[in-house]
This record gives structure tokens, C-alpha cells and sequence, in this order.
């Protein structure tokens, strides 16, 4: 066969190979879009959502797309600069998806498996009827004085995290005091209207209204996460409580939005 044929045969399986190497690249970013738009539409549960398909197979999947693009680029500096530019969108692609995968692993990973933050668990905050109604189906319950389980793989359907084992147990309070330790109560009593509209300031839906109380909810515009709000009204002091409607641990977001609501109501408190 001339040396030229030969030529042109290789270069046309190296060009096969290399657009199988693309597809399979590509199979992790899938993986992660369809759980997070199976999550953001209620298509999927949390747990095979996030824990089971970005965590955990979307995580490996990624991070081995990132590799085979890799591969493609150095095949196309080698051998077949055409496939140079598949190469370079494979690893843009599959390095940003599992850039924002590592970002959600380690948030959650390093924050405590907790759901919840109050700024009183002596007497925490609780929620209408209405509100508990509209929780009707929720994962996480509303309890007085909650706790991590024991047994977190009765709860955690992908890997657990490892600094996760240490909270077994605990209560969610003293949890709370170590972790979140601005989520104080704002020591002044609220007109309910200021409270509504601190709330609403923070993009908190406002869904319920009393002189002693104000409640709303919140949806994350990616992934559907959702979290409650109450704010409890009584002479001298102004309790917040914010709870997620799904999901073990919460990678610190019930943490950082009773402190943005706590800090919205403060500036009331001073005006």
C-alpha cells in the first residue's frame, strides 16, 4: 500500500478516535446538567439530584472529561493539528463543569450537616399552620430541638464527607453557636411592616403576616433549593429562623441567609 494511502487511512482513524475521545469527554457535563435542570424543575429529588448525579458520577465523569481532552489536545499538537480547536472546547467544557461540581463539593463538605440556623433554640421561632402546610412533603422536619442523626447514610444517598462523621449526634444548637455564631437576635421589637420589607429586600417571598410574626420562603433560581423564614416579633427582641426544605447539610446557606436577614432587620433597628 503507498505510503501515501497508509497516511491517509491513519489520519482517518486518528480522526475517528478523536471524536469518540470528544464524545465520551462530554458525557460528564451532560450528566451535570440534566441534574441540575432534573433539580431546578423538580424533575429529581435531592438525593439522586445532587449527591448521586453531580457529586458523586458527575464529579468522576468530569474530572475524567477533563483528562480526555487532555489527551485530544496533545494528540492534535502530535499528530493532527485539526482537532487542536475539539481538543480546546473539550477541556473548556468539561473543566468549568467540574470547577462548579468542586465548589459544591467543598461547600458542602466543609460546612457542618445542618439545614437550619435560629438565633433562639431555648424557644425557637415556629411557623403558622399555613406555613407548615405549605411544607407539606418536605424532607427536613421543623422540630424543637433538632439533632444530626446518628446514622447519616440513612440520610445521605451519595459519599458522606468525612468531616461530617464528628457532628453525629449533636444538637443542631450547639452546632449552630459554633458555626454560625452572627446569627444573633436583633434586640429590639420590629414593626411587622419593617420586617416585611427586610425580608423582601433580601429577595424572601413574604407569605404570612401577624403583629408577632412574618414568614416567607425563598427558591434558589438554580437547583430549586428552598428555604423557609420566620421572624418572630416580641417585646425587646426580633428571632430569626431559617430552615431548607430538603437535603442534610446545606453547605452553610441557611447560615449566610439568617445573617443577610438579621443584618436587613438591624438596619431597621438603628433607623
Amino acid at each position: 500500500m503507498p505510503a501515501k494511502a497508509t497516511s491517509a487511512k491513519a489520519s482517518k482513524t486518528l480522526a475517528g478516535i478523536v471524536r469518540v475521545m470528544m464524545l465520551l469527554a462530554l458525557i460528564g457535563p451532560a450528566v451535570v446538567l440534566a441534574g441540575v435542570i432534573g433539580l431546578t424543575f423538580g424533575l429529581l429529588d435531592y438525593g439522586l439530584g445532587l449527591e448521586i448525579m453531580i457529586l458523586h458520577y458527575g464529579r468522576l465523569a468530569t474530572l475524567a472529561g477533563v483528562a480526555l481532552g487532555v489527551v485530544i489536545v496533545l494528540l492534535a499538537l502530535l499528530r493532527r493539528r485539526r482537532a487542536l480547536i475539539l481538543g480546546i472546547i473539550a477541556v473548556a467544557i468539561t473543566g468549568l463543569s467540574a470547577l462548579g461540581v468542586e465548589r459544591l463539593r467543598l461547600e458542602r463538605a466543609e460546612n457542618p450537616p445542618v439545614h437550619q440556623v435560629s438565633t433562639d433554640w431555648s424557644d425557637p421561632p415556629g411557623f403558622s399552620d399555613a406555613m407548615i402546610g405549605r411544607r407539606r412533603g418536605a424532607a427536613n422536619r421543623v422540630e424543637a430541638d433538632p439533632r444530626v442523626p446518628d446514622d447519616l447514610s440513612a440520610l445521605v444517598s451519595g459519599p458522606i464527607p468525612a468531616g461530617w462523621l464528628a457532628y453525629r449526634g449533636r444538637r443542631v444548637a450547639e452546632i449552630n453557636a459554633e458555626t454560625c455564631p452572627e446569627a444573633q437576635a436583633v434586640p429590639r421589637q420590629l414593626h411587622p411592616d419593617q420586617v416585611a420589607a427586610a425580608l423582601r429586600s433580601e429577595g424572601i417571598t413574604v407569605v404570612g403576616r401577624a403583629p408577632w410574626r412574618v414568614e416567607g420562603f425563598v427558591q434558589s433560581p438554580v437547583l430549586g433549593f428552598t428555604e423557609d423564614v420566620v421572624v418572630r416579633i416580641r417585646p425587646g427582641r426580633t428571632d430569626v429562623r431559617v430552615i431548607r426544605r430538603e437535603g442534610l447539610g446545606d453547605g452553610g446557606a441557611s447560615c449566610r441567609r439568617a445573617s443577610a436577614i438579621i443584618a436587613a432587620l438591624g438596619a431597621y433597628a438603628i433607623s
